[in-house]
């Protein structure tokens, strides 16, 4: 299965990097499919701590078959991939991955709902758009440029 998708940009020197056939494979796999996407990677406002991991026998075997590591461990692929802007929110849920609680598996869906939502988005690649030695990125449409001085 190709987990990356390279869309060239005829006639305009430049290529985009994306994964949606892999968020939608992941979206069939933990039965999120018809999800409403996320507006944001993690629910704002919101800690997570070791107070929400389980404590109780019960606790234990309520999450005993949740698939929360295989989750996590399949989005730390587009985290590092094509999609670095989820790499703390990755990194967040990571922090819980011998102990997780009822809390972390909701958000660490709520993180794959919202690449369901912006599964569009994408790496650019193109030439000609910065001159050498400038770097130039896009945050929400916003550039942003660093020149490097010799």
């Amino acid at each position: 299965m190709v987990f990356f998708s390279l869309e060239d940009g005829q006639f305009r020197n430049e290529a985009e990097v994306r994964q949606l056939a892999y968020i939608d494979q992941l979206l069939k796999r933990f039965d999120l499919r018809d999800a409403k996407p996320a507006t944001t990677p993690l629910s704002s406002g919101v800690r997570h701590t070791q107070g929400d991991c389980p404590t109780t026998d019960g606790e234990k075997s309520d999450m005993a078959d949740v698939p929360y590591a295989s989750l996590v461990g399949a989005l730390m692929f587009p985290a590092t991939g094509t999609r670095p802007g989820i790499a703390f929110a990755v990194g967040a849920l990571r922090r819980f991955l011998s102990n997780p609680g009822r809390h972390h598996w909701n958000e660490a869906k709520c993180l794959l709902t919202y690449l369901k939502g912006t599964s569009h988005y994408a790496i650019q690649y193109s030439s000609g758009m910065s001159p050498p030695g400038k770097v130039t990125g896009y945050s929400r449409g916003v550039a942003m440029t660093n020149q490097r001085s010799d």
